[in-house]
């Protein structure tokens, strides 16, 4: 079912009609700047473009079983970013983790009862105004009782001349994370290399688990084996799971770079293995 609103029962003589919400809403606000997305009436992200905000970020995120997910505070120099993000360190010399991606539009907003869909553009302006880089952004949202899974897919277009990612200690995405994570029970794939559990090393995947608002809660951030530079740089603190840049990444004018993600968010506490065999799911 793909329409916002279903007609689920016409009551008698067709004089009235009741509708039931899909299982997945993307519901842009109707006054603040952000889009709402549920899954069975329960919150599970909102796409805040706030002009305070230093970037666009999925924010206000929650696991099925209800506990809140990230913090969703920013420091001023945007060094701390809000929620579900993505940024770079390093684009043309400018460090855009720091300086302002422009919310252009929403592009599309789709519910269903299978998974929601969000579309949205943002450009990277460069303190003389000029855009270096337009961004468009596409997000799919689904569920089941006791998981959350978003997908993020990014392109990347140099609009203005050609654009070099650069070498950066900043991360490229990130998930800034409430409080209740353990740091020392982080699992990746590249754990092999590591002296401690959220020392850098190189990998497709980082997962940490906690204890949220009473609840056993774990997420996990994919990297695409199919982005630039991947495999990247993995690694965690209490307050956050990032990626950061494998390497310099150069594109061309009037060239586009993708990359793809994907965030689960699940109840309880799943082995490595059965994090693995997610992550061949989404790299398939």
């Amino acid at each position: 079912m793909t329409s916002t609103w279903r007609t689920a029962a016409l009551l008698a003589g067709g004089a009235s009609v009741l509708a039931i919400a899909p299982k997945v809403q993307v519901l842009p606000h109707p006054l603040a700047p952000r889009v709402d997305v549920t899954i069975d009436g329960k919150p599970l992200a909102s796409y805040s473009y706030l002009t305070a905000m230093a970037r666009p970020a999925l924010v206000s995120l929650h696991a099925a079983n209800g506990a809140p997910i990230t913090q969703d505070d920013e420091t001023s120099d945007g060094r701390r970013a809000a929620g579900f993000w993505f940024a770079h360190g390093n684009v043309n010399g400018i460090d855009f983790s720091a300086a302002r991606l422009v919310h252009r539009r929403v592009v599309e907003a789709h519910s269903s009862d299978t998974q929601g869909r969000l579309a949205v553009q943002t450009a990277w302006t460069a303190t003389d105004g000029s855009t270096l880089v337009l961004e468009d952004t596409y997000f799919t949202f689904a569920g089941t009782e006791r998981e959350r899974v978003v997908d993020r897919v990014t392109r990347l277009a140099a609009v203005n001349g050609p654009v070099r990612l650069g070498a950066t200690t900043r991360a490229l995405v990130g998930l800034q994370l409430a409080g209740g994570f353990d740091p020392g029970e982080a699992v990746s794939d590249g754990q092999a290399d590591r002296i401690s559990p959220c020392a850098e090393s190189r990998g497709r995947w980082i997962a940490m688990p906690g204890i949220l608002a009473g609840q056993s809660t774990t997420v996990a951030l994919f990297d695409h084996p199919g982005n630039a530079g991947s495999p990247n740089v993995v690694r965690c603190r209490a307050d956050a799971l990032e990626l950061a840049p494998g390497g310099d990444i150069q594109i061309e004018g009037g060239a586009s770079v993708t990359f793809r993600y994907r965030l689960v968010i699940v109840d309880g506490r799943p082995s490595a293995a059965e994090i693995e065999r997610r992550f061949r799911e989404f790299e398939g």
